[in-house]
């Protein structure tokens, strides 16, 4: 490998090591933070599952041609608007 070469591979791994690194230490921090909180996370009380629908149905003033045009919808009849 001549010293051209050397330079050349020389910048690209530490070009790579200067983006990739930090990206990959925010992306593991994010999602060990998330499972954290995903695992602790309890919900107490009773859920009222007609309320929980029939606010998703009410139409809203805004964005219902959008949702309409991008075919938004739930499986078993929930939909919830944007």
């Amino acid at each position: 490998m001549g010293y051209f070469e050397f330079i050349i591979t020389s910048f690209v791994l530490f070009v790579s090591y200067v983006f990739f690194v930090p990206i990959l230490t925010i992306l593991m921090s994010t999602h060990r933070l998330l499972a954290l909180v995903a695992n602790k996370l309890e919900v107490h009380g009773e859920i009222d599952l007609d309320a929980f629908v029939k606010n998703a149905q009410q139409a809203s003033g805004t964005g219902e041609g959008l949702a309409d045009a991008l075919d938004v919808g739930g499986a078993a009849g929930i939909e919830v608007g944007l």
